[in-house]
């Protein structure tokens, strides 16, 4: 994933608070890093390689979009176990100049065939996990071309220049990323195409060996010059249908060429005296909105509560367990059913849901908050196999899903920011705003800060970092949470990255997670 803007643009920016009258002097640090800092544009990336091609089109004269879709495009070559044309975009982009915030859903449709008779008559009583009965029709591409369209400056082709470069030529694999690739080998295995592609001489490429993916970029190439048909009907359109049936999916040319991503109005919450945005449903960006809401009863940036504290860490713990709850229970496609956003993005629902905190003991049996009748609201959670459930399998029908970028607003300072890792991502935008706006944090610091992760819906497991002290750990678990202790950099605490801009000085800040590989880079003015 990425985030980024272009200088005059789209401004995505927040300030760094200072402590007053703090002497600080050289070898005291906040962070691992500093931010990157500049009047120009600022790209911040899970790979350096992905945010230098978005830098280099804003040096070209490209604005943020398009140095978005190079940056995402370049992502899909340098790390394809997270990102890549056959998956599904979302993106929130701010236009300065109609001072107006556009969201965009490009998430992929089930096969209008994919239905639970379909899978039923081949014997299978549970949701699929891989092969042609599990995929979605992929949103990205279409995304981009929308994005290009509506915003960009430049014509796809230059943006995914870089990209197509890159498969072609090759680059040497990072370290996380080998890590990630590895851990993939038996999956990839499964499959003989992606064997062949993904496992050079049967295996992941190790550190620092250059890996090559010359079909990606005859893929990229073919939309480079023909556009988002080239992939929803023209040539890879065909090649897609054709793996379809080796695997025995159910997915159509019509389920290809009908498809096409939305532009949506984001979803808002105010937390102290900032403005938080996500996207609204089919995407979990509501609980990470719902979380704040919740945490914000809480006195969390008080000094006998703050940042690493017993008290603070409980109360968020919690919190987070009640919103997910109400993801699960509550959320789902809003194009098939009426979803209750406005009641649970309400404070008083949360001030409602907050009373379930008990500040002496964590809630192992956490349910989702009931909404009276009467607000003709459905019941939602992912699909189903169970043919009474409102959310039921169904073709042309999004899945409730996982990425989700999100935008931060006070007065003049803006803050765009996004932390993969699939369910962690709405607990740790809640816990980045926290350490924002309660604990006066840099954006740069507030990604480096230790996190709290908890991936599953029902129990007290949560899984912390080693640098939350020994003493906090201990107070937790005397209070019914199960602590699972992972290193100081957890990946499965997800990766980060964030700029920011403050309008009134014209200054610009770039942020990266030190938990990936990425890094933020500016733009050299000429």
């Amino acid at each position: 994933m990425s985030t980024l803007f272009k200088l005059r643009t789209f401004l995505y920016l927040c300030m760094a608070i200072l402590t007053a009258g703090q002497k600080v002097v050289a070898q005291d640090r906040s962070q691992g890093r500093s931010m990157v800092i500049s009047r120009n544009g600022i790209v911040a990336a899970e790979s350096p390689l992905a945010a230098q091609a978005g830098v280099r089109i804003l040096e070209r004269g490209g604005n943020a979009v398009d140095a978005a879709i190079a940056t995402n495009a370049m992502m899909g070559v340098v790390e394809p176990m997270m990102n890549g044309i056959g998956g599904d975009l979302f993106a929130i982009i701010y236009d300065a100049k109609a001072n107006k915030l556009y969201g965009l859903n490009a998430s992929g449709w089930a096969p209008k065939a994919l239905t639970i008779e379909y899978l039923q008559k081949q014997g299978i009583r549970s949701m699929p996990q891989q092969g042609g009965n599990a995929i979605t029709v992929p949103g990205a591409v279409d995304g981009w071309q929308k994005l290009a369209d509506k915003f960009g400056r430049k014509k796809l082709a230059e943006d995914l220049a870089a990209a197509i470069r890159t498969a072609q030529d090759g680059f040497p694999v990072p370290e996380w990323t080998a890590a990630y690739w590895a851990g993939e080998v038996d999956y990839l295995r499964t499959d003989e195409a992606a064997t062949k592609t993904y496992l050079p001489g049967d295996r992941a490429p190790k550190v620092g060996e250059v890996f090559r993916n010359p079909d990606l970029a005859w893929s990229l190439e073919q939309i480079a010059q023909h556009g988002r048909d080239a992939f929803y009907k023209g040539e890879i359109a065909a090649k897609i249908l054709e793996s379809m049936r080796r695997h025995s999916g159910p997915m159509t040319a019509q389920d290809l060429s009908e498809y096409s991503g939305e532009f949506v109005e984001p979803i808002s919450t105010t937390y102290r005296d900032w403005t938080i945005y996500e996207l609204p449903p089919n995407v979990q960006g509501l609980a990470a909105l719902e979380m704040l809401n919740i945490m914000e009863t809480f006195p969390l940036g008080q000094k006998d509560w703050g940042f690493g504290s017993t008290k603070a860490l409980h109360a968020m713990m919690e919190a987070k367990k009640l919103a997910y709850a109400d993801l699960v229970k509550y959320i789902g496609d809003p194009r098939n059913q009426k979803l209750p956003v406005a009641t649970l993005l309400s404070k008083e629902w949360a001030a409602q849901r907050a009373k379930f905190i008990d500040s002496d003991k964590a809630n192992c049996d956490v349910a989702a908050g009931e909404i009276p009748v009467g607000n003709d609201t459905t019941y939602l959670s992912a699909f189903s196999m169970d043919p009474n459930s409102p959310n039921s399998l169904a073709g042309r029908k999004r899945p409730l899903h996982t990425i989700i970028p999100a935008f931060a607003q006070k007065g003049n300072v803006r803050v765009a920011f996004g932390i993969m890792g699939g369910w962690n991502q709405s607990q740790a935008h809640a816990q980045f705003v926290a350490n924002l706006v309660d604990f006066k944090m840099n954006i740069q610091a507030a990604l480096e800060a230790p996190r709290f992760s908890k991936h599953t819906f029902g129990g007290c497991d949560v899984m912390m970092e080693n640098r939350f002290g020994q003493n906090v750990r201990n107070e937790l678990t005397n209070k019914g949470h199960k602590i699972d202790v992972k290193g100081p950099y957890s990946s499965g605490m997800g990766g980060g990255q964030a700029v920011m801009r403050d309008s009134a000085t014209g200054v610009n800040y770039g942020a990266s997670d030190p938990r990936k590989d990425g890094q933020a880079t500016a733009e050299v003015p000429f």
